[in-house]
């Protein structure tokens, strides 16, 4: 009986603890208990998510098709697109990025054949496969440095992101840029220092030159631990073993000494119209896009450089001395997020702006918005609780699991939205080898005597033509064996690529008719009249350049036919963002149409090419 009494007497005495942030609460410890997610559940989430993205996720960005998936196909194929930044006048792009991804291109062909299709997915699999290890990774050392609740936080952003659902497996330097961030914050989180540098030189080297930026705050806190020696040593040490393979393999395919990397500083910083020719955008512009791919958790990435005074607030507050741990943990949080404003910064500032160059910060989007949540948490146990250490207040998460439901429906519905509105022609180039290839050959004989007039002979090309659509061309990858992408005039003025030379040694070869200006090139057009099918999106509108092909049934017949949605007519917010039941009666869908040309073609009186 006294004994109870003294112990509810103590309990009625206990003073408020110090103001979280100067001792840390319990919950953010890396050996938290049950409510950490082991390592290999991470991975297997990761794994599911990114493998998903493969299979459904669009090809958004036409830069994607002509400067990877097309040399790619010609160095596995010898035929494929050559855009003006792989000539060898001007080598703005390193064959040994590609290199990365041939190297499990070739082994699914020498293994099951070349099936192209079939090369493509496996080639996006493997993409699939290296993010989900390398945000594993980060998950783990996440965890190790900022304890299970952050990590966890971490891991509910990154699985359901749309962000991530776009860039995990798109064949670009700023996605691959993202896979080194991930490693490189990792192992700085780890502690492992060479690593940590490492992949912020691989992720300059072979992937985008200016994702080098991200390894600022790694710089940042390695000199504050004044170990100078062993920073230029890490850094000199990783420069030659990445350099060196590099010159070697582009001097190789350019033949001559090329530094890739170099040359595309040179364009976009030094030379007179750099990269402004292909388009800029509002100051807006990211602030949009970082909401429609992270929505509320983008909004708290942008609140978090409060933490940064939240710490300077508590130091004031602190009348102890605070544990070397600790004291790292609050460095590294505050220098995270000092990162993520050095490349708003440079990029938010900049002219011309694309959705992939935020790729390489997405981690730390995710991350920054995990320490506001975690520092959200931690004040309101703090004004609920008599004793943090003890009492455990169940109501302080509520914010964070409204905050990540909301996020996860939000990020849901973009992903649906993106597959749903925007996957015609990935559907429509994906059944072009049903069309090439019935089931039935005398189908198939019947279908080539209607494009010839006859049985072709059995080097016969198939042209495949495309005019205002061509910017949405899916690769040859999805074309069929004798099949070709030819290019028809619309009322796009800029360059557009060209073949290959399909002669050895063909990357060597200066081609003709190639600029860094953007100038249009009407060497690249067809005659329709050579067309034997045509890609055309029907919109109603059309000019004397853009005729629409789908109404023309005198000329071209419809095969094959999916929705698309037409984003100048359709509700901004359900083009973005797709809601069941309400989504298709505020859209307006149009035709993305494959037509097959007519045996008794009329000649039309409108100008189609030269």
């Amino acid at each position: 009986m006294a004994s109870s009494m003294r112990q509810r007497q103590a309990k009625k005495t206990v003073q408020r603890p110090q103001f979280p942030g100067v001792e840390e609460i319990s919950s953010t410890s890396p050996e938290s208990d049950g409510s950490s997610i082991s390592t290999f559940t991470a991975f297997k989430l990761f794994f599911s998510l990114r493998m998903c993205a493969a299979l459904w996720s669009n090809i958004g960005d036409c830069d994607e098709t002509f400067n990877y998936w097309e040399p790619l196909h010609y160095l596995l194929f010898k035929q494929g697109f050559q855009t003006w930044e792989y000539s060898p006048q001007y080598a703005l792009r390193s064959y040994l990025y590609l290199w990365l991804y041939k190297l499990p291109a070739s082994t699914y062909v020498s293994l099951f054949g070349p099936s192209k299709i079939l090369v493509f997915y496996f080639v996006r699999g493997a993409m699939a496969f290296g993010c989900s290890l390398c945000e594993t990774y980060f998950f783990h050392c996440v965890k190790h440095r900022f304890g299970s609740y952050v990590s966890n936080v971490v891991l509910a952003t990154h699985v359901v992101s749309a962000g991530f659902f776009i860039s995990s497996t798109a064949f670009l330097p700023s996605s691959f840029a993202m896979y080194c961030t991930l490693v490189s914050y990792g192992a700085w989180f780890k502690g492992n220092k060479f690593l940590a540098i490492f992949a912020t030189a691989l992720s300059g080297l072979w992937g985008w030159p200016f994702a080098a930026l991200t390894g600022v705050p790694i710089l940042l806190d390695y000199l504050l631990r004044r170990d100078l020696f062993q920073i230029t040593k890490d850094c000199l040490s990783s420069f030659f073993l990445l350099a060196i393979p590099l010159v070697l393999i582009d001097t190789y395919y350019f033949g001559k000494i090329v530094v890739a990397p170099l040359n595309i500083l040179k364009y976009n910083v030094f030379s007179e119209h750099g990269p402004d020719l292909y388009g800029t955008e509002s100051w807006s512009f990211y602030f949009k896009n970082g909401f429609l791919n992270f929505n509320v958790i983008f909004v708290l990435s942008l609140l978090s450089p409060f933490v940064i005074v939240y710490y300077l607030f508590c130091l004031r507050l602190s009348t102890g001395k605070v544990e070397p741990r600790e004291r790292l943990k609050k460095r590294q949080e505050m220098l995270v997020i000092v990162g993520l404003l050095v490349w708003i910064l440079v990029f938010f500032t900049r002219p011309h702006k694309e959705e992939r160059f935020l790729f390489p910060i997405y981690p730390l989007i995710t991350l920054t918005a995990a320490i506001v949540i975690d520092k959200v948490q931690q004040a309101i146990r703090y004004l609920l609780a008599a004793d943090l250490e003890l009492v455990y207040i169940p109501i302080a998460d509520i914010p964070a699991l409204l905050t990540v439901l909301v996020y996860a429906l939000l990020s849901f519905s973009r992903i649906g939205a993106l597959h749903y509105n925007y996957a015609a022609p990935m559907d429509i180039y994906r059944d072009l080898n049903l069309i090439a290839n019935p089931p039935d050959p005398l189908q198939q004989q019947q279908q080539q005597q209607a494009l010839f007039h006859q049985k072709p002979p059995s080097d016969k090309e198939i042209h495949l033509c495309v005019g205002k659509e061509w910017y949405r061309f899916a690769s040859s990858f999805f074309l069929p064996e004798k099949w070709s992408l030819q290019f028809i005039q619309s009322e796009f003025k800029g360059q557009l690529p060209k073949p290959y030379a399909t002669v050895d040694y063909g990357t060597r070869i200066v081609p003709d008719d190639m600029n860094d200006a953007n100038r249009e090139e009407p060497s690249r057009y067809v005659d329709i009249r050579t067309c034997h099918y045509l890609i055309d999106t029907d919109t109603g509108v059309e000019t004397s350049l853009e005729p629409n092909y789908s109404r023309d049934s005198g000329n071209w017949t419809v095969v094959l036919s999916a929705n698309f949605t037409d984003s100048a007519r359709s509700h901004w917010f359900f083009r973005a963002f797709y809601v069941p039941y309400l989504s298709d009666d505020r859209l307006t869908l149009v035709s993305y149409n494959l037509l097959k040309v007519k045996a008794t073609r009329k000649r039309r009186t409108s100008s189609t090419g030269p």
